[in-house]
């Protein structure tokens, strides 16, 4: 080897320089921001399509019970203060007498609550069982429940991590309804 090529390669100084290593750390530090941004936004994306689809189905499943039994109704009754739906059906069985509460649950949070659907064959409704649908909240000033006749409306909304869903529905009775109340209630 001759003398110039030899000192060119003993002074040549591999490796980086400490400019060289300061942004490679700083491009390394911004693309990992942005991957663990991205990794954030989706998680949060996916718990938003999850409880919004939960309460979707939930919510559903709620009003079909409702409008199930209401069409089917010999009686109905609504409280004054519309949360609760007692009906006496042709159903049989323990689908005879159907009850359905969507109340406020918490004192301190006066807009939400707790949805319940209670079916027993002929004793008296107690709300002790499980809970269908939880952060139940009215429709502005709606009641939960209204009747007219034979025909029942239900207004409710299933409160979620990115936006309410809302359940809003009317439903007829097919049958003449018993003006001497709900015998499986009394």
């Amino acid at each position: 080897m001759n003398a110039a090529l030899r000192s060119r390669l003993t002074d040549d100084d591999s490796g980086l320089s400490l400019i060289e290593l300061i942004v490679v750390l700083l491009l390394m530090g911004i693309l990992g921001s942005l991957v663990v941004m991205i990794f954030i936004n989706s998680w949060n994306t996916q718990r938003d399509v999850t409880t919004t689809s939960t309460a979707t189905n939930e919510g559903q499943h709620f009003s079909l019970s409702i409008e199930r039994a209401v069409r089917n109704a010999e009686a109905i009754s609504v409280n004054a203060a519309g949360t609760q739906l007692l009906v006496r059906t042709t159903l049989g069985g323990t689908k005879t007498c159907q009850a359905f509460k969507l109340e406020r649950a918490d004192l301190a949070d006066a807009t939400q609550g707790d949805a319940a659907f209670i079916s027993a064959g002929s004793s008296a409704p107690t709300w002790g069982g499980p809970t269908i649908l939880r952060e139940v909240a009215p429709i502005g000033a709606a009641k939960y429940f209204a009747r007219t006749g034979k025909i029942v409306t239900y207004r409710f909304q299933v409160d979620t991590t990115s936006a309410p869903v809302t359940f809003d529905g009317e439903v007829t009775a097919r049958n003449n309804l018993s003006e001497d109340g709900l015998t499986c209630w009394s």
